[in-house]
């Protein structure tokens, strides 16, 4: 937004879902608005969107229409052209509707984006008409069109704070099921979205903390059973994940707590999220000291890695999105910007053994120097090796040529890696074998 002077302060970040593969991305930001974009390039401005304090933002597939918030649940339909030019807007929030957060949660329903669910103190609302809303340039009157409070979604007075909702998500996996969570630690699912038979069922573990708030809650889009929970406040232990819709949890902090009960000087989680596509899951922890990623989620000894540090920084990670279809992950941050990049699929089976070759794992590992690999070949081959991060961006190619057969080694220099996984792919006559490596301070 400002070319290159990285000070912005992002709530949120959105992209277009769907298959598509665009660089089109809407972010709101604290006392400058909402703001677009249409282009990938970096050196070019974006679009002022809207004034006031930009909040949750939403991209309609096909870009149907834009949605728009502000500070106190304010919320605008716009009509933007793929030139990014502004041809109208209307504001579409309920009246009715109090209580709304400062920087208040909705969400498009990824199976129908004609319906969003939106946050108002204890409620849910939605709307499931939202193409009927017409575009009328009326930026201060809501609109009854399409509204419903669903008040079976009631959150009840308990804990340290009034329970107003702070998280909302849906898996694209079932339109049937809604997660919700609140200020005061609260963890709810709202079944029967299908058919209006609402039914509320509280699935918070007593193993969550309390003194923290529900700051995100990320459903897979491959399964709505699985979820991945964050709770946002210091020495508490911050991710939870289950894979039964809730039923049981299991602490998935790690190593992003400094002791095992959440205690010492870890990071606060403001936003988790789950990319999946055909080949690979990878799990995001937005924290208030930089962005994390694992592969593997392994409960109390789940392994973190603090990822683009020489990029991103060790700023407040807001929020983070993705889109499957061209493997596009975007980064929001309260103070550095907006980072995308895509995920690189390397097409690769993980087999120790074939007919023609064998190969070893990486030793020492971890390893904080340099780092070397053994394989047997039963003929002359052509051999390719190239090492990635877990974002899939490729860091080096260190070694591309002809290997006669017999047991041969590789030997290469990780000291000027930053610290954190890495993913080594061989490639030997056209197959490829990848082998994971970890490097240390």
């Amino acid at each position: 937004i400002n070319n290159g002077y990285g000070t912005t302060q992002f709530y949120t970040i959105a992209i277009e879902p769907g298959n598509v593969d665009n660089n089109i991305l809407m972010g709101g930001l604290q006392d400058n608005g909402t703001w677009h974009t249409m282009t990938g390039n970096p050196n070019l401005p974006w679009i002022s969107t809207f004034y006031g304090d930009g909040a949750y933002c939403a991209i309609a597939e096909n870009r149907t229409a834009y949605y728009v918030s502000w500070q106190g649940g304010k919320t605008f339909k716009f009509d933007i052209d793929d030139n990014g030019n502004i041809n109208g807007l209307t504001r579409i929030d309920p009246p009715g509707a109090t209580d709304f957060m400062f920087i208040n949660p909705f969400i498009l329903d990824p199976t129908n984006n004609n319906t969003m669910y939106m946050t108002a103190g204890r409620y849910l609302w939605r709307n499931d008409s939202l193409s009927s809303i017409p575009i009328l340039g009326d930026e201060y009157t809501s609109t009854s069109i399409g509204w419903q409070r669903i008040d079976e979604s009631y959150t009840t007075g308990i804990g340290f704070s009034t329970p107003f909702i702070s998280a909302i998500n849906m898996s694209k996996a079932n339109s049937d099921i809604l997660y919700y969570g609140t200020i005061n630690g609260q963890l709810l699912k709202l079944t029967g979205l299908d058919n209006g038979s609402y039914v509320k069922e509280n699935i918070r573990a007593s193993t969550m903390p309390s003194g923290a708030y529900v700051s995100s809650i990320c459903a897979s889009n491959i399964n709505a059973q699985e979820v991945l929970v964050s709770y946002s406040n210091y020495e508490v232990q911050s991710v939870f994940y289950t894979t039964d819709g809730g039923t049981t949890w299991e602490n998935v902090s790690g190593n992003l707590e400094e002791f095992i009960d959440g205690s010492g000087s870890g990071p606060s989680v403001n936003w988790v999220h789950i990319y999946q596509d055909n080949t690979d899951t990878l799990y995001f922890a937005g924290t208030t000291s930089g962005l994390y990623i694992t592969d593997a989620l392994n409960g109390d000894s789940t392994v973190w890695q603090r990822e683009a540090l020489n990029v991103i920084g060790n700023v407040p990670v807001a929020m983070i999105t993705s889109r499957p279809y061209d493997k596009n992950i975007v980064v929001a941050t309260h103070g550095n910007g907006v980072f995308s990049t895509k995920v690189v699929d390397v097409n690769i089976r993980d087999v120790q053994k074939e007919n023609d070759y064998a190969v070893s794992y990486p030793y020492p590992n971890p390893a904080s120097d340099r780092i070397s690999l053994k394989f047997y070949l039963n003929n002359k081959s052509q051999v390719k090796a190239e090492v990635y991060n877990t974002l899939g961006a490729k860091i080096e190619t260190i070694e591309q040529g002809s290997y006669n057969a017999g047991e041969q080694k590789l030997r290469w220099e990780v000291s000027n890696y930053t610290a954190g996984m890495y993913l080594l792919v061989v490639e030997i006559n056209g197959k490829a074998v990848k082998r994971k490596f970890l490097v240390k301070d």
